[in-house]
């Protein structure tokens, strides 16, 4: 008996004496589909055949061997332990509930250097400041987190 036949069973041989509606039916065999998604096909690699190629889509769920063999985890590195993952975990969740504590436009300054990548010269010129006076706000912006993550 192949994987896959389970999935097709005699539904008379499993429920004897019990009439099967077609609403049933189609219940018990979408329920077997989705079993089989979970079980199988997940799992397993497909071949797409293409004109002359043939491409390999990887299953959509590995296995930690086989992500070892593949080049390492896409995780976190082996030299970071699951303490100073988790103390990282908690200090930037810290940080976003600081961010929410700033007034919009400090939050808004912090984003464009921080997360957009604008440097504080692009941001002077928007602000109509100079370059001096950005850092200045970011320092004081920083030491207000500071102040705000020491709570």
């Amino acid at each position: 008996m192949s994987k896959r036949d389970k999935y097709a069973p005699d539904y008379s041989k499993c429920y004897p004496g019990v009439e099967i509606s077609p609403e049933v039916m189609r219940v018990l065999r979408q329920t077997d589909r989705q079993m089989q998604y979970f079980e199988l096909d997940l799992k397993t690699e497909r071949k797409r055949r293409k004109k002359q190629t043939v491409t390999v889509l990887p299953a959509r769920e590995d296995s930690l061997d086989r992500l070892a063999e593949n080049g390492g985890y896409p995780y976190t590195p082996a030299d970071v332990s699951v303490e100073d993952a988790l103390i990282e975990r908690d200090e930037l969740e810290r940080l976003r509930c600081a961010l929410r504590e700033l007034r919009m436009d400090e939050w808004m300054l912090v984003n464009a250097l921080y997360y957009q990548g604008i440097s504080e010269t692009e941001a002077a010129k928007i602000l109509n400041v100079t370059q001096q006076a950005v850092s200045y706000r970011i320092k004081a912006i920083c030491r207000k987190l500071k102040k705000i993550m020491e709570k």
